[in-house]
């Protein structure tokens, strides 16, 4: 035992040691994201953000003519709904899990994306986590044709992901945040 001890506080054993654990972070590091993190693709953003004086933020999509451009107002029909009165409109139908299925169902198909539809078919409305909305729908985020909208609620948060749609805006994904 006096053996080891005394080579681990040798300079080789230092150095051994801290080796170890630069390879120990560096595997675990790899193994928490990837092996696509690694830079070496020959892409490696981080090396040319060095060779960049002077960072200009990304305010916009890039066309081809290498200028940003501001993103373009969701393509909406004559008449169509705001997104917040969808978002509430939803969320009021989607909190009353006292209906039958199919009448849960059927209120919330207008509001919904043909994919949130098919995602929702097997769900059962007494699974809702709440039945009382607290709040107004509050705008999240929103860039272009996305948006994403919160509703305060007994219990959590539903937060709602918005899409512009045949020229409304629909709902394309509910969660839910305990709180």
């Amino acid at each position: 035992m006096r053996r080891i001890t005394r080579l681990l506080f040798t300079r080789y054993g230092i150095v051994g040691a801290i080796v170890l654990i630069v390879v120990v972070v560096l595997t675990v590091s790899r193994a928490i994201n990837g092996p696509g993190d690694s830079g070496s693709a020959g892409n490696n953003v981080a090396g040319d953000e060095t060779s960049s004086p002077v960072q200009v933020p990304d305010d916009g999509v890039v066309h081809s003519s290498g200028l940003p451009t501001a993103p373009q107002e969701p393509a909406l029909t004559e008449g169509a709904e705001d997104l917040l009165s969808v978002a509430g409109d939803f969320a009021q139908k989607w909190a009353q899990p006292g209906k039958s299925a199919q009448k849960w169902h059927d209120s919330l198909g207008p509001l919904s994306t043909e994919e949130l539809k098919v995602q929702l078919a097997g769900v059962d409305p007494i699974s809702v986590p709440t039945n009382e909305l607290l709040g107004e729908p509050e705008l999240s985020f929103q860039r272009g044709d996305l948006a994403e909208v919160t509703v305060s609620a007994v219990g959590g948060t539903l937060r709602l992901s918005l899409t512009v749609t045949n020229g409304q805006w629909l709902v394309s994904g509910i969660d839910w945040e305990r709180g």
